[in-house]
Order: structure tokens, then sequence, then C-alpha cells
């Protein structure tokens, strides 16, 4: 008679062992994620911090002290920050001038930097418990179309009377942005070289730094301060 028991599969006390205590792997996932969320927390204070900090530079006009035509200016040639990102922060920083409130969203994640410069093309006073709201914890694209729903544009009339086909438009963003203007313009501020681009009020707020070179200037106009 065999007195020996059969020895249990190292298999099948696995899942009773694993249950119990998590592997080393999954210990250190967890680890980095934690550390991972503080960081996006450290994030977000710092972005926070920034904005109010540039929004008080800007309300004070440091950069005209500094030498510079404007905050665009300023914030290309001394942070060295490209077109884009220079529109965001300029727009962010002056939505918080006019609605200082807004920093506790920002803080709590709920806005972020490329749906605040959403925000700021539509956002007031007499709108702002019905619009506001909208913007609270969507993303940069759902903060785009909720523009496009309050601001509806057509597009402008072509020299044939046709419609243009914009910058936006070429990108896939369907808003219009640029017209050509037709040969012999004698209007103030053109020349006579031919077709050419030129970029209207409403550019500026539509496209991130469009036409604009490192020193802040743009070739068809000056943006104002």
């Amino acid at each position: 008679m065999n007195n020996h028991a059969n020895p249990v599969p190292s298999s099948a006390a696995a899942p009773v062992h694993g249950a119990a205590s998590p592997s080393l792997e999954l210990l250190e996932a967890r680890r980095l994620r934690d550390a991972i969320a503080a960081l996006l927390r450290r994030e977000r204070v710092a972005m926070a911090d920034f904005l109010v900090a540039l929004a008080d530079f800007d309300r004070r006009r440091g950069w005209q002290v500094l030498g510079h035509a404007n905050l665009f200016a300023f914030l290309l040639s001394e942070l060295g920050l490209s077109p884009a990102p220079t529109y965001f922060r300029q727009e962010a920083a002056r939505l918080l001038q006019r609605f200082p409130d807004l920093e506790r969203p920002l803080r709590e994640g709920k806005l972020c930097l490329t749906s605040m410069g959403e925000l700021a093309k539509v956002l007031t006073e007499e709108n702002r418990a019905e619009v506001l709201p909208r913007f609270l914890g969507i993303s940069s694209r759902e903060a785009k179309e909720v523009v496009a729903e309050l601001q509806p544009r057509e597009s402008p009339p072509h020299p044939d009377g046709g419609h243009a086909a914009g910058v936006g438009s070429q990108l896939g963003g369907g808003t219009p942005t640029a017209r050509h203007a037709p040969l012999g313009d004698q209007r103030p501020g053109r020349q006579e070289h031919g077709p050419r681009v030129t970029l209207d009020a409403q550019t500026a707020r539509d496209v991130p730094g469009a036409g604009w070179s490192r020193a802040g200037t743009r070739s068809t106009r000056s943006r104002p301060n």
C-alpha cells in the first residue's frame, strides 16, 4: 500500500497565493501609477501658477517695459515658445484677467489650456452662466465643436462670386481663415506683386500664430495689444 500522498502541483496553489498578495510587478505598476498621478497634479498647479502670473504680467504691461510690442512677442522671444503654445497661453492669461474665478476650475483640471483658448472666443459676462458649464471637463476637440455651435460662420465671398476655401478648410477644420487678394488691388497696405494670402482679424484668433515670425511681427498687419 502506498502511504505517500501525491504532491499538489504548484500551479494549483498559485491562484491562492496570488489572490492574497500581489506580485512584485503589480506593486511596481501601482507605485508608478501613483507617482504619475502626483506629477499630473503638480503639472496642473504649475500651469495654473504660470497663467495667473502671466495674466498679472500682461495686465501690468511688463512686456512693454522690456521692449516688446505685445505679450505674444514676449512669449516668443523671451520664453522661446512656438506660435501655437504662445497663442493659447496668451488667450488663457487674458481670459483670467476678465474672469479671475476661472483659476479654480483650471487648478481642478476642469479647464485645460486649449479649452480656455476656445472658451475665450465666446465667453461674456452676459452668457457665462449658460456657456461656462459646457466647457468644463471636455476635450479641446469638444470645445471647438461648442464654439462652432455658438459662432456659426459662412465662408467669405470670393472675388469671382463664389466662396474661398480658407486655411481652416485645407487643414480639415472647415473654418475659412485666409483669402487671396486680387491682382492690381490698389487699396492701402497692398502691393502689386501678384496674389498673396492676407489675414483678417478673425484669422488672428482662429489660427494660432498664423503669419507670425519669431520677432512677433506679422507681414501683412500688426497684432493689437
